[in-house]
């Protein structure tokens, strides 16, 4: 029913889509501090956060490469290591 669909809405939990396709033109870099400063987080999140996506995926990710210019896999692994690290949903 409504009410227990809107109570489950209210949970603590993080969605990973399976449409994995950014429309921001930006670099890895600039997503991640701007995803950082959103959420009030330490910059200090960003290296950890680039050091997990790279462990996930064998196709080294960029600061300074494009969010439009990674790979299906790449974009994965970035998002995977955003909701582990930055995000305040429990994985």
């Amino acid at each position: 029913d409504d009410l227990e669909r809107n109570e489950i809405a209210k949970s603590l939990i993080a969605h990973l889509s399976q449409n994995m396709r950014f429309i921001l033109d930006t670099t890895v870099e600039e997503f991640l501090r701007l995803h950082l400063i959103c959420r009030g987080k330490s910059k200090s999140l960003l290296t950890k956060t680039m050091d997990l996506a790279n462990e996930i995926t064998p196709e080294r990710i960029s600061l300074k490469q494009d969010l439009t210019t990674l790979s299906g896999g790449q974009t994965r692994a970035l998002m995977i290591a955003d909701i582990a690290n930055i995000c305040d949903s429990p994985v």
